[in-house]
């Protein structure tokens, strides 16, 4: 018995645009949101898990309304990004030298901007998504023998690392650092399959990385990238491709 997640990464925010520390700080999606790629459609998702915050939720609900069977869709907080604290909304600098700089960056697991999270504290997290969010999928999947049972977890890109990390650092065979599966893009995926041994182990194999073939010949319109998403002016399903392009890990 096997499970498969699919980890999407939400499409372009307008902070993303920005370059602004954004974690919990909401921001919708830009209206780049029309001219990306081909749908998600043609794979069929058991269920929908995602983040609360908009910029995720409006991404779920899309890939929900491209399915011809209308998935259950989940929200929870667990699956938000890093909270960045006093950083939020603030631009990206490198690390000042001054007691602290509300848009530093900072790069030990165990730092964090005051009243923010660090790594491992997202760590800590994930592995609560893991265990509450996840993994009943998996038992469930063995104790009524079901097939092809796909999750789809749209959620955010630091957020999504340590959560596939702690997963796969949960079964058996070689451990990975959350680093490996860092820096996907707007709309790309990273997928794993878990195979159920028995009630309490399982291994993870990881069948692709930040694949993203159906951004490759997206036309950027000058001039509209900052402009808030507008639903009537198209549908976000144009953000996903069914095309790889990732990485294939073993």
């Amino acid at each position: 018995m096997s499970v498969t997640f699919t980890f999407i990464r939400h499409a372009e925010s307008i902070d993303n645009l920005r370059q602004v520390w954004a974690g919990w700080k909401n921001s919708t999606l830009s209206n780049h949101a029309n001219t990306l790629a081909k749908s998600l459609a043609s794979t069929s998702f058991t269920a929908i898990l995602t983040s609360d915050l908009e910029r995720t939720r409006l991404t779920a609900e899309q890939i929900q309304a491209s399915q011809p069977h209308f998935p259950p869709l989940t929200t929870s907080k667990l699956l938000r990004e890093q909270n960045f604290g006093q950083g939020e909304g603030k631009p990206f600098v490198k690390k000042s030298s001054l007691a602290y700089d509300p848009a530093a960056k900072f790069h030990g697991r165990n730092e964090s901007h005051p009243k923010g999270e660090s790594l491992v504290d997202v760590e800590k997290r994930a592995t609560q998504a893991w265990q509450q969010l996840l993994a009943p999928y998996i038992e469930n999947a063995r104790k009524d023998e079901k097939k092809d049972v796909h999750i789809a977890v749209v959620s955010h890109g630091i957020f999504i690392s340590e959560l596939i990390a702690v997963i796969v650092n949960s079964g058996q065979g070689k451990k990975r650092n959350p680093s490996e599966f860092r820096g996907m893009k707007n709309t790309a995926w990273t997928r794993i399959m878990v195979q159920s041994m028995d009630s309490d182990q399982f291994t993870v194999k990881v069948t692709s990385v930040n694949s993203h073939r159906h951004l490759d010949k997206l036309i950027r319109q000058k001039g509209i990238g900052s402009v808030a998403y507008d639903p009537k002016q198209g549908d976000i399903r144009s953000f996903f491709g069914t095309g790889d392009g990732g990485k294939v890990k073993k």
